[in-house]
């Protein structure tokens, strides 16, 4: 199969999934830019209305490549230490 005609399925699927979902195929056109939006703030804020003082893990997977299997996990103290 060309892989001119692998991206366009892929599109394809992209186009179907938003109109099927979000009952919107132009999202495709501006999904990308909602999600460059998103800044560390909006993070931690919507992190600090849902999972609350005691509800959360911090897992690093780049700590894995090169080293054990799973990812190094730790429970931050509050959200302030989480880095993005």
């Amino acid at each position: 199969m060309p892989s001119r005609w692998k991206h366009d399925g892929t599109r394809r699927e992209t186009l179907g999934r938003y109109a099927v979902y979000f009952h919107d195929p132009t999202l495709i056109n501006t999904i990308l830019a909602k999600y460059s939006d998103v800044t560390p703030d909006d993070i931690r804020r919507v992190a600090r209305q849902y999972l609350g003082d005691t509800q959360r893990t911090l897992c690093d997977g780049s700590k894995s490549r090169g080293g054990p299997a799973s990812p190094a996990c730790e429970r931050p103290e509050t959200l302030d230490e989480i880095q993005f």
